[in-house]
């Protein structure tokens, strides 16, 4: 027998289809699973309540919209840290927004949110709402495109090591770990192939966010990308 799947209209009416979609995958798994799989979907239906966006039906009907829920739930039940799960019912609740359905690099932001941590997170945050602040929003989400005309101002777009310790309140050699993990997922990159620079009065390694780092962001809707 031939389940149809329900019309929706809102990202708030899709978790009938979700479950539908992930119903066949989760036989396979064992009932621990299967109880932490349906937690979870219980917590994103929640999530997903909260929702304004408009869902893209055709895309929700689609074998990469199955893969990546998949994929998702697979990660979600085996986190343990809330503030982490709370980023992963964030991205699957605008993954299937209009605004969203048509980006190609949803499985690659995927790997960085599957990578990243909460504090590694909001660090990506942070730097670029102070970058945005520093240098302008086009600046900031040209990204590693950015080219300035004055090669003097060639780390226009750059934040220091230094600065991100600050406004984090962590030790330099803390962020430096948390920085050089973002750089190794893809969401941040390091001028000068890593060697220090001088910016802003100051000497040291310099990070900017990626467009798959803003882009990250732009689903947990911490940054406007679309």
């Amino acid at each position: 027998m031939t389940l149809s799947k329900p019309t929706t209209n809102t990202i708030a009416d899709a978790m009938p289809s979700i479950q539908l979609l992930v119903r066949d995958w989760s036989e396979n798994k064992t009932q621990i699973e299967i109880t932490k799989i349906n937690k979870f979907l219980s917590d994103l239906a929640h999530h997903l309540q909260d929702s304004k966006g408009t869902i893209d039906t055709a895309y929700l009907e689609s074998a990469e919209a199955k893969k990546i829920l998949e994929r998702t739930i697979e990660i979600g039940i085996h986190e343990n840290e809330p503030q982490k799960s709370g980023l992963l019912f964030l991205f699957l609740t605008n993954f299937l927004d209009l605004r969203f359905s048509g980006d190609k690099n949803k499985q690659q932001i995927l790997t960085i949110l599957k990578k990243i941590t909460s504090i590694q997170a909001a660090i990506l945050r942070d730097t670029a709402e102070w970058l945005t602040l520093a240098y302008g929003r086009d600046v900031v989400q040209q990204s590693t495109d950015y080219k300035p005309e004055n090669n003097e101002q060639s780390f226009v777009g750059y934040i220091m090591e230094s600065i991100v310790a600050l406004f984090t309140r962590l030790t330099i050699e803390t962020v430096a770990a948390h920085l050089d993990a973002l750089v190794e997922m893809g969401g941040f990159d390091i001028a000068n192939n890593g060697n220090e620079i001088q910016h802003f009065g100051q000497t040291g390694r310099g990070f900017k966010p990626t467009k798959l780092g803003l882009q990250l962001l732009g689903y947990l809707r911490v940054f406007k990308t679309v």
